[in-house]
């Protein structure tokens, strides 16, 4: 029978094994491949490449390229750098659709070592580039092309081609047959890989989607590595960098990804289908549909985005050029940069990582994204980051935090689940990478704890396990040993489970050996597999694996010894797991009552005295249960707090307390903390007697009683509302009496503190002794007979169902003396006018004692007006409507000092006399303009009085002339008065504006030669103005302030500029014509500035003229087109010498050309 031979570790695929989602394994391992692929120098600057080696343990081995083989050593937490020779391992830009044998870079770590995790990093001056190295079990059968499009970078070496897409296929075992199909080609290509290591490159564009698999059985077992990026490419402008990551197989996909920003800089994402009909979401919203192959980008973003989908994406995230990288505005380092994200799905928990600074990299910096609840547990290098963490806006279950780093080893740990990326930047250099990751596969050894009954990759010391190993394929039969290769489970006719994931059965055999390891060290266990049949194998299948035996957990924690019942104990865990970079994840409490916790560091109440035991059992994430750790808490005895007293009371009421607190058997109350929730403290107290207190201000008071034991214990607060409430008011109106009246009557007013008058209680005294018992009353409403006139004070106390009293209400009150004096004066007798006030003074008497109460006003033997608080020589004011004849009007003035007939007395009877007015009517006069004539205001008297009218404002005389250029613009206030000879009069005033007046100038006069053009320079200022030229002749328009005049003989024109409130105004400008142009003969420049240019009057009224200048030889030394700039004697800025010049001026408008000498004098 054929015997295949297969070494593995535990929860690792066999090599040659199809890796299919069924149990996840880190990017830890023992076998990796890495390439060095082709990239475009900077100038002549080649790259170099290194390998970064990290562990959480101890551990060793070699790094093999060509015929290259280098030993390593890298210690727990810390990274190893090995620097790759370039002339093994470079693959150069024409070694490209060939096989290149033995270009591999393989790490292999020695027999019974640690695993590792590995990185590539690959620099040169202005070139840098990073990627995570996968180990041999997480390679797959099929992957997508990821790379991304752009500038592409110039090769500046002289022979190599410039940047392009590549992809780079790597064997790690032989006879390797690969099938590679771009987007649009129609067949796929076949590429066979001889041996282990070989490598194979192809260069193109537009690579991103294309498909590389294994082909067909015989070799459809077999799993590959690729890689692919670009060889050199600026992202929008500028500078240029290499891209290059190492791909994961479609098994390891997953259909949710963080997309954290690279701190303070731009990127863009690309989101590639591995399925059909696939549809992306993109922070919550619809973002598109793909197909297999097909990728959506996210355009130019500095947001987190989180993106999903209902099928398996890959997702990578790019970064610009320098040039564009800035998401902030300010000058930032850095380059393009490309890295393959990992989905929420595989995630970490543990890793070391590197961050590097080559080449030139001056900050560095890693990006994590987690469960917003367990992003307390994060630390790196053991400590909790300074940084914020960022609750992401669409989902906060989940947050995300940049962190800025300084070392170049650096160890990640929570307590669950996080992805991660390191990142750097420098100038126009960039890297960045995954910090690891969880892959899938789908053949694994498990041991299932038989205390914890959890299923683990490694075993727990002093511990039985069984086994149980996952696989592919059927088993006819199933032999363990252990390392001395004794039997010691011989499995012939398995029994598996099944199940079904991604679409591949898989088969779970259990050995129920119950092993158990007595040693913190590497166990070796073998298996004999005998295949049912499969395509990849049948026959025998020796298996080797290695087992990590993890040390117990250590329960451990701290209590005080002594507490109190009811009172909350705090419980420290002080646990460890034993096992570095191993979390505990579960802590049972057992607190000796019946009661239980799952909290690390929990409190505890317990509600009886007594001695509990209580017990902590740890757990560690490697599932591994510790001892159990137990300590005894004594809880004594309790106390109960309770007391009495009036729960409703009112402000400065003394109140009792009374307490009724007890103690169980064995305790003493020593204590009484008395907080009664007024803000001023505990008030402690010794015994437990009775004592009163006052509240100050009205509130709900919460008054609460802790009494404390001997044993120093605390009672559990009790309390009672306490309502104080304001102090009745009391409140009473007095009456108006006199002596005479039957009595005098109180009215009650007063409230309780709610506003009622329920169950109130009152006490009158009415301030006159002498009336014995009658002086006090209990009665609501206080009435009383007074034996005299006289000044009395009256008081008032009211009580409350809560037996509180108010303030005693006190009130001066006069009982009036009978039969008052009425009387009253008219003041102006004389000169009373009917459409004016007329006064009347009261000048009543109160005889003996008191004063009026009310008065009253009758005209006519009508009741005209009512004073009910009338004083003596109060004088009142009445007006009657308007009379064109005199009116008698008979008054009486009646007066009162109580209520009683014989507290009245009415005036004798005075006739007053209002004289006939006049009434003026003052028509509205229209606005005016300034420069207007003068206007004569009407005013009428409609009464047919005699007497006059005067007239009195700005810009208007006594007889109504208004002049609008004396009053000036504006709105101004016109009285008119008419007076009657009887020496009543009247008034009415008006408002009449004055409008201002443009003000305007047609301007200078002007001179024009015959022909000539000018624009005529008025100026007007004003609201609305139009304008109008006359006459309209020479005039290019008349409508306008300032038209082009073109007169044929001199002319007067006349503007009439009118306001939009039609004040209208004028001005002439003259226009001479002259006959021709008179240019001077002669002029000096010589810069004493008199005669300086040549200066030729009014010929700017030529603009389409030209002045031309020429020497006696003909040369022309100026030239002009209109003549705004005149002729200043030089020519290409050097003065001409003197002489004799001739002139040509082309007015260019039908005239003559006018020509002449010109002298030039200095």
């Amino acid at each position: 029978m054929k015997k295949i031979i297969c070494s593995i570790l535990i929860a690792f695929s066999f090599i040659g094994i199809q890796v299919v989602k069924a149990q996840n394994i880190s990017n830890e391992g023992t076998d990796f491949w890495a390439v060095f692929p082709t990239h475009v120098p900077s100038g002549s600057n080649f790259a170099n490449m290194s390998i970064f080696i990290s562990s959480k343990n101890n551990s060793s081995g070699v790094v093999s390229v060509g015929f290259t083989v280098i030993p390593f050593t890298v210690l727990a937490n810390s990274v190893t750098e090995i620097s790759i020779p370039r002339i093994s391992a470079y693959i150069n830009d024409n070694e490209v659709d060939k096989v290149l044998t033995n270009r591999g870079i393989r790490v292999l770590v020695n027999e019974g070592e640690a695993k590792i995790s590995v990185y590539a990093h690959i620099y040169a001056r202005a070139r840098s580039e990073a990627y995570l190295v996968l180990p041999v079990e997480a390679h797959g059968k099929k992957y997508y092309a990821m790379s991304t499009s752009g500038l592409s970078a110039p090769n500046q070496s002289g022979t190599g081609l410039p940047g392009m897409e590549f992809i780079t296929i790597l064997a790690n075992a032989d006879h390797t047959k690969i099938l590679l199909k771009r987007k649009n080609s129609i067949s796929p290509e076949s590429i066979l890989l001889p041996k282990k290591g070989d490598v194979y490159q192809i260069l193109g564009s537009d690579l991103t989607g294309t498909s590389i698999e294994i082909d067909e059985p015989p070799t459809s077992c077999k799993t590959f590595a690729v890689y692919s990026g670009h060889s050199g490419i600026a992202l929008s402008q500028g500078s240029y960098d290499p891209l290059a990551q190492q791909l994961y197989p479609l098994n390891s996909w997953g259909r949710v990804y963080g997309i954290v920003p690279f701190i303070d800089r731009n990127y863009f994402a690309k989101i590639l289908a591995s399925e059909d009909n696939t549809e992306v979401k993109v922070n919550g919203s619809f973002y598109g549909n793909i197909n297999a192959g097909e990728s959506l980008v996210i355009d130019h973003d500095a947001k987190f985005s989180l993106v999903s989908a209902n099928k398996p994406i890959s997702v990578a995230q790019f970064t610009f050029s320098q040039d564009e990288i800035s998401a902030t505005g300010s000058n930032l380092n850095g380059d393009p940069e490309m890295v393959i994200l990992n989905p929420i799905e595989y995630n970490i928990k543990n890793i070391t990582v590197f961050s590097s600074n080559l080449e030139n990299i001056t900050n560095k910096y890693i990006n994590v994204f987690m469960k917003t609840a367990s992003t307390s547990s994060f630390k790196i290098n053991g400590l909790v980051p300074a940084e914020n963490w960022i609750p992401v806006v669409n989902d906060p279950s989940y947050s995300y935090i940049q962190m800025e780093v300084f070392r170049k080893s650096l160890t990640l740990t929570a307590n669950d689940g996080f992805n991660a990326i390191a990142y750097g930047f420098g100038d126009h250099e960039s890297y960045a990478y995954s910090a690891g990751t969880n892959l899938a596969t789908n053949q694994f050894l498990l041991l299932k704890n038989k205390v914890t009954n959890q299923e683990t990759i490694a075993a727990c010391l002093d511990q039985a396990s069984d086994l149980r190993l996952t696989l592919p394929y059927q088993l006819s039969r199933l032999v363990w040993k252990d390392e001395s290769g004794t039997i010691i489970f011989d499995d012939i006719n398995p029994a598996p489970e099944t199940k079904v994931v991604n679409g591949q059965t898989l088969y779970v055999y259990t050995a129920p050996v119950g092993m158990v390891f007595n040693t913190i060290r590497i166990y070796k266990l073998a298996a004999t597999a005998t295949v049912v049949s499969s395509e990849c194998f049948s026959g025998d299948l020796e298996l080797n694996f290695n087992i990590d035996v993890d040390p117990l957990p250590f329960a451990d924690f701290t209590v005080n010894p002594e507490g109190c019942a009811n009172q909350e104990i705090a419980f420290s865990d002080k646990s460890s797991s034993r096992v570095q970079q191993k979390q505990l994840t579960k802590w049972l409490w057992d607190f000796g009552d019946g009661t239980t916790s799952t909290e690390q560091n929990p409190k505890h109440t317990f509600a009886n005295s007594g001695k509990y035991t209580v017990t902590l059992v740890v757990g560690a994430e490697n599932g591994c249960l510790s001892d159990v750790a137990a300590f005894d808490v004594t809880i004594n005895p309790v106390v109960t707090a309770a007391f009495k007293t009036n729960q409703t009371t009112c402000i400065n009421t003394s109140i009792s307390f009374i307490d009724e607190s007890t103690a169980q058997t064995g305790a003493t109350i020593k204590k009484w903390l008395w907080d009664m929730g007024d803000g001023k403290g505990i008030v402690e107290r010794l015994d437990n007697s009775t004592f009163n207190y006052t509240y100050a201000a009205a509130a709900d008071y919460t008054v609460t009683l802790i009494v404390q034991s001997d044993k120093d214990c605390k009672s559990l607060p009790f309390s009672l509302i306490v309502k104080v409430t304001d102090l009745p008011k009391a409140s009473f109106t007095t009456p108006e009496v006199c002596l005479d009246d039957a009595q005098a009557v109180f009215l009650n007013k007063s409230l309780d503190y709610d506003a009622t008058t329920n169950n109130l209680t009152y006490l009158w005294d009415f301030g006159e002794p002498a009336s014995g018992s009658f002086n006090k009353s209990t009665a609501k409403d206080g009435k009383h007979k007074y034996a005299a006139a006289g000044n009395y004070i009256v008081s008032l106390t009211v009580f409350n169902a809560n037996g509180c009293t108010s303030i005693t209400e006190r009130i001066g009150f006069t009982v009036n003396s009978s039969n008052p004096i009425a009387a009253f004066q008219v003041l102006n007798p004389e000169e009373l006018c009917s459409n004016q006030i007329f006064k009347l003074k009261n000048i009543s008497t109160v005889p003996g004692i008191g004063n009026l109460t009310r008065l009253e006003w009758y005209f006519d033997g009508v009741l005209e007006y009512t004073d009910e608080d009338p004083i003596v020589d109060k004088i009142y004011e009445f007006k009657k409507p308007e009379s064109f004849s005199p009116r008698a009007i008979s008054i009486t003035l009646k007066v009162f000092t109580g209520d009683a007939n014989s507290c009245s007395n009415t005036s004798a009877p005075q006739i007053v006399t209002l004289l006939a007015s006049p009434s003026v009517v003052f028509n509205t006069p229209n606005p005016i303009c300034l420069n207007g004539s003068t206007i004569q205001l009407i005013a009428t008297e409609l009464g047919g009085l005699t007497g006059s009218f005067t007239f009195t404002g700005n810009g208007v005389s006594q007889n109504g002339i208004f002049n609008p250029e004396i009053a000036g613009v504006g709105k101004h206030t016109i009285t008119s008065k008419f007076n009657s000879t009887n020496g009543c009069a009247d008034s009415k005033t008006q408002e009449i504006e004055v409008y201002p007046v443009p003000i305007v100038s047609a301007g200078d006069d002007k001179y024009i030669l015959a022909g000539g053009e000018k624009m005529l320079e008025a100026t007007a200022k004003g609201v609305g103005l139009t304008y109008k030229w006359s006459p309209s002749t020479g005039l290019d328009r008349d409508d306008i302030l300032n038209p082009i005049v073109k007169p044929e003989k001199d002319m007067i024109y006349t503007l009439t500029v009118t306001s939009n409130q039609g004040c209208v105004i004028t001005d002439k400008v003259y226009v001479y014509v002259l006959e021709g142009v008179n240019a001077p003969n002669s002029f000096t420049p010589n810069g004493d500035g008199i005669n300086d240019v040549w200066n030729i009057k009014y010929l700017e009224t030529y603009p389409k003229a030209t002045v031309e200048v020429f020497s006696r030889n003909g040369e022309r030394v100026f030239f002009s087109k209109g003549y705004s700039v005149p002729f200043d004697g030089n020519y290409r800025n050097s003065a001409l010498p003197i002489g004799t010049y001739y002139y040509i001026i082309n007015p260019n408008n039908t005239r003559k050309r006018i020509t002449g000498n010109l002298t030039i004098i200095r």
